[in-house]
């Protein structure tokens, strides 16, 4: 999948709260977002794709970020799939400036879920 845009809401903008919404080009999904909660829902991950009807709660995430691309597994701790391939992980690709934007926040989720950055 291929970005269409990102958006990275940072922690000083809503006290405890680490979200990236990910804009792709294919639909479904059309969107995918990730966020984290680490006061009023320090225990999940919210994750939701296309619509709200489609969004879970995970206890960890494993979230890869590499030279090109995010890589976003949901561990076998979950019944959970992503609703339009039935898989449980999904690539997506992302421009230098899109991972410069999400890094921060992504290490906040990451730590969440007990990986290093």
């Amino acid at each position: 999948m291929k970005t269409t845009h990102v958006k990275a809401d940072k922690e000083f903008e809503d006290d405890g709260l680490y979200c990236i919404t990910i804009w792709v080009e294919e639909f479904p999904p059309r969107y995918i977002s990730i966020s984290y909660d680490e006061i009023e829902e320090p225990e999940s991950i919210y994750i939701e794709a296309e619509d709200q009807k489609y969004g879970f709660k995970v206890p960890s995430i494993d979230l890869t970020l590499n030279d090109s691309s995010l890589k976003i597994g949901l561990g076998n701790d979950t019944a959970y799939h992503f609703h339009w391939t039935n898989q449980r992980c999904i690539t997506i690709t992302l421009t230098a400036e899109e991972i410069e934007e999400i890094k921060p926040t992504l290490h906040h989720i990451q730590q969440k879920s007990g990986q290093n950055s």
